[in-house]
């Protein structure tokens, strides 16, 4: 992301105490029995694949040597976990103890975590450092609850600037009606063993709320905007597993001439208010 974006990103907490953790003995075997993991080590701790040295000579950096060519947003807001910055999936990771964490030593780094953005957030700009063949995949996740970007709360129109998006009465009619529709429902359930007789309620999760019908989905590359309704983004998105939907913005392979090229990107949804909560978590490119 260039600068100008990252300042209205927020960051992730931190974890509120640092490592070493608690001796944990369900994690480690008895003793005089083999210790695989000492033996897979050699006696050498494993490196963390979280930003390696040799990142930078594999990867390469955009110059942001344009300011963004669209308005920046100021209501993305990122969700991750606690010290994501020590999140590397490796056994030496250690990330996720954060205040809000019950389960300190659970400390998982999974997640579906992401860059989340509703009608009101903006722009959600980012930079390709070295697109060659023209091909820019976005992987989205519709399937949000409303209301999940605190940063919009009180917003009435895109980056809480100029007119109104939308009247904010006929937002809070159409939302109160979907929420209604969509109330999930009691079920009542037995247990299983006789010893409880009694029928117990359980609590349904709620579904997502649909696609509103004023809705559109904008992207810009190099700030050539392209809009599309509901019909035509629903058309173009793909469902390669479950609630994992991908997002073609670009296939052109002459849309460098084969020459390694830095490209800026941009996504956004509007008309929806804050009814609608995409999650942003990954863009791929050739």
């Amino acid at each position: 992301m260039p600068p100008e974006m990252m300042a209205h990103v927020n960051t992730a907490g931190p974890n509120i105490y640092h490592p070493p953790d608690v001796f944990n003995p369900s994690l480690h075997p008895p003793d005089g029995e083999i210790d695989v993991l000492s033996i897979a080590e050699a006696g050498t701790p494993f490196r963390p694949i979280l930003a390696p040295s040799y990142a930078q000579n594999a990867y390469k950096m955009p110059t942001f040597a344009k300011p963004p060519q669209v308005p920046v947003g100021k209501g993305v807001q990122l969700h991750t976990k606690a010290g994501d910055e020590y999140c590397d999936g490796s056994l030496d990771s250690f990330c996720n103890r954060g205040a809000s964490n019950e389960c300190l030593l659970n400390a998982h780094n999974d997640g579906r975590n992401g860059l989340f953005v509703d009608s009101y957030s903006g722009w959600t700009v980012m930079n390709i450092p070295d697109l060659r063949y023209g091909y820019i995949v976005v992987k989205f996740e519709t399937w949000h609850q409303s209301d999940k970007i605190d940063k919009t709360q009180e917003w009435t129109s895109i980056n809480n600037e100029g007119s109104v998006d939308q009247d904010p009465n006929e937002d809070s009619a159409r939302k109160q009606r979907i929420n209604q529709e969509l109330m999930p429902s009691y079920t009542n359930v037995t247990e299983p063993s006789s010893t409880f007789i009694n029928k117990r309620r359980r609590w349904l999760k709620k579904k997502p709320p649909e696609i509103c019908e004023e809705f559109r989905f904008e992207y810009a590359i190099n700030g050539d905007v392209k809009s599309m309704d509901k019909s035509a983004f629903v058309n173009r998105r793909r469902s390669l597993a479950r609630v994992v939907e991908a997002f073609v913005l670009l296939e052109d392979p002459n849309f460098t001439g084969g020459i390694e090229t830095e490209v800026e990107v941009a996504v956004r949804i509007v008309g929806c208010g804050r009814i609608n909560t995409f999650s942003l978590s990954h863009i791929y490119w050739a």
